[in-house]
C-alpha cells in the first residue's frame, strides 16, 4: 500500500471520528436544552400555580369587605341585613370549595405557603359558622354579627398573610 492510501484511509477515519463526535455533542447538546427548557415550563406552572393561591385569597378579601355584594346604604329592615349575610355565606361557601383544590396544590408548591394555607382554610371555617349562627340566630343577631366581624378580621389578616407569602415566593423564583 502507498502512502496516499494510507492518508486517505487516515483522513476518512479522522472525519468519521469528526462526524461521531458532533453528532454526540449535539445528541448532549439537545437534551441539555430540552431539560432548560422542563424547567422553565416547571417554573412557569409553578408561577400559575401561585397567582391562583394569591386570586383565591384575594377573592377570600373581597367577601370580607363587601365586595360584589349590593346593599342599599342604609339598612331598612333585619330581612336586608339577613340577606347581606346570608350573600356572604354564600360567598365564603364558594371560597372554601376552592380551598380543597387549592390546599391539593400548595403541598407541591412550598411548606410555607401550604401552612399560610391551613391557616387561611382554619379561619374561613370559623367565619362561616359564625355566619351560619348569625343565621340561626336571627334574635340575637347583634352579638353574633359582632363575633362574624371579629373573625373576618382575622380571616382577612390570614388572608393577606398568604397573599405576601406567595408574592415573596414569586418574585424569590424570578429573581427579583
Amino acid at each position: 500500500m502507498e502512502a496516499i492510501h494510507y492518508i486517505a484511509i487516515a483522513g476518512i477515519a479522522a472525519a468519521l471520528f469528526i462526524g461521531v463526535k458532533s453528532s454526540l455533542d449535539t445528541k448532549r447538546l439537545q437534551e441539555k436544552q430540552s431539560r432548560h427548557n422542563d424547567e422553565i415550563r416547571q417554573g412557569e406552572q409553578r408561577q400559575k400555580l401561585l397567582d391562583e393561591v394569591i386570586n383565591w385569597a384575594i377573592d377570600i378579601v373581597d367577601v370580607g369587605f363587601g365586595r360584589g355584594v349590593v346593599v342599599e346604604p342604609q339598612p331598612r329592615i333585619a330581612d336586608q341585613r339577613f340577606s347581606l349575610v346570608a350573600t356572604k355565606l354564600f360567598q365564603y361557601q364558594a371560597a372554601d370549595v376552592r380551598r380543597t383544590y387549592i390546599t391539593a396544590i400548595v403541598e407541591i408548591l412550598d411548606k410555607e405557603v401550604y401552612d399560610s394555607v391551613l391557616k387561611l382554610s382554619s379561619e374561613l371555617e370559623k367565619v362561616r359558622e359564625a355566619i351560619s349562627e348569625c343565621i340561626k340566630d336571627n334574635d340575637n343577631f347583634e352579638s353574633h354579627i359582632d363575633a362574624v366581624s371579629t373573625f373576618e378580621q382575622k380571616l382577612r389578616e390570614s388572608a393577606l398573610r398568604l397573599i405576601t407569602t406567595a408574592t415573596k415566593i414569586k418574585t424569590r423564583n424570578v429573581g427579583l
